[in-house]
C-alpha cells in the first residue's frame, strides 16, 4: 500500500528553463513537485504564474471530500461559496502546528509579503483521517486524490489569458 505525506504543487511556468527538470509529459508547461514541508513551496515560485497546491486536511462531516479554494487577499476563499465551514476546517487544519512550523496559509502570506506569490493560487484540499508517516492511505482518500489529479489536469488543459 502507498503512503501519502507532504504537499504537492503544480505550477504553470512562464520561464522555459524552470520547466525541464520536473515537467509533465502531458503538460510540458507544468512543473510538479512534492514538498516535505509547506515552506518548500517558497523555493518553487520564481517564474510561476499559476500555482496549484494539493494538500490533505482533517476530515469534516461533509459529503465532499475534495475542496477547491483560491487564495485571495491573504485568505482561503471558496469561489463557489458552497461550503463556508469547509473553508474554516481547511484553514484550521492547514495551519502550522507549533511556533517553529509554517502552515500553508503562513507560507502563502509570506510569499505575498515578499512579492513572489503567483498571480493565481488554487488550493486543492483533500479530506483525510490518518496523518502519521506510518499511516496507510485509505481507498476513499486515494480515490479523492485521483479526482484531484483529474480536476487539476482539466484546469491545466484550459488556456489562460
Amino acid at each position: 500500500m502507498k503512503k501519502m505525506s507532504g504537499t504537492l504543487g503544480a505550477a504553470e511556468c512562464e520561464d522555459e528553463s524552470r520547466r525541464s527538470e520536473n515537467s509533465s509529459h502531458f503538460f510540458p508547461h507544468v512543473v510538479v513537485r512534492r514538498a516535505m514541508i509547506p515552506l518548500d513551496v517558497l523555493d518553487w515560485l520564481d517564474g510561476v504564474s499559476i500555482l496549484h497546491v494539493c494538500d490533505a486536511f482533517q476530515a469534516t462531516q461533509h459529503h465532499r471530500k475534495l475542496h477547491r479554494f483560491t487564495w485571495d487577499a491573504g485568505q482561503l476563499a471558496d469561489p463557489d461559496n458552497l461550503d463556508e465551514s469547509g473553508v474554516r476546517s481547511a484553514l484550521k487544519s492547514l495551519r502550522g502546528q507549533g511556533s517553529h512550523d509554517f502552515g500553508l496559509p503562513d507560507v502563502l502570506r509570506l510569499a505575498e509579503k515578499t512579492g513572489v506569490l503567483p498571480k493565481q493560487v488554487i488550493i486543492w484540499a483533500i479530506e483525510g483521517n490518518c496523518f502519521q508517516p506510518e499511516d496507510v492511505i485509505s481507498d476513499e482518500t486515494r480515490e479523492t486524490a485521483l479526482q484531484a489529479v483529474n480536476e487539476i489536469a482539466a484546469e491545466l488543459s484550459v488556456p489562460h489569458a
